[in-house]
């Protein structure tokens, strides 16, 4: 019979215990939309929803939210300009786009007193 010292199998279990964490970071979320996708300096937008209530306006463009202004995080020179019931327009070099909801899903939020 092999003996092996405790302290190996201790190293053997956290080297595992990494493996599987490695893995797991390397799968896809199965939260996130079929939509969504990789991140790159010319990657695609998509536009998830848009939020309007008690005069304040948010689109959630590429899983991120975002006011009039902002500007799209990882995307240079890429801004929102405008937020509409349906639809928005960016601003990417210069150039306008206007992304609208594939399944026309708008929220209104209701005043709280």
């Amino acid at each position: 019979m092999c003996k092996v010292p405790f302290l190996s199998l201790v190293y053997i279990a956290a080297a595992l215990l990494l493996s599987i964490e490695a893995l797991a970071q390397s799968m896809r979320d199965p939260t996130m939309p079929l939509t969504a996708t990789v991140a790159s300096s010319e990657r695609e937008l998509v536009l998830h929803s848009i939020i309007q209530g008690n005069g304040r306006k948010l689109a959630v463009i590429n899983g991120e939210l975002l006011h009039e202004g902002d500007v799209i995080a990882g995307m240079q020179n890429t801004q929102l300009i405008n937020i509409s019931s349906r639809s928005v327009t960016v601003q990417r070099n210069g150039q306008q786009m206007q992304l609208t909801l594939v399944d026309s899903y708008t929220t209104q939020s209701q005043a709280t007193q």
